[in-house]
């Protein structure tokens, strides 16, 4: 018989940056992160309702500054313009 595992290795935690109203908005903005990861490039803010659409967009226009960063060399901006 095959013997399924369940958590430990498996686990993704996500914790939003902000500080939500009550548990289940937080367990919410969590989901909206962990949806973010599997499936970045889809475009799931055209269903999400507020505030959902507003956390997927601010999140993957985070993930566009922390690639363009790490693929200019360090992601440091400026220098002789």
């Amino acid at each position: 018989a095959k013997v399924t595992r369940r958590g430990g290795d498996h686990d993704l935690f996500f914790c939003p940056r902000e500080g939500c109203r009550n548990d289940e908005q937080a367990k919410e903005e969590a989901a909206i992160l962990g949806l973010l990861s599997l499936t970045p490039a889809l475009p799931h803010e055209r269903k999400l309702p507020e505030p959902y659409r507003t956390t997927w967009l601010n999140s993957v226009a985070a993930m566009k500054e922390v690639a363009n960063a790490s693929s200019s060399g360090g992601g440091r901006s400026g220098g002789g313009q």
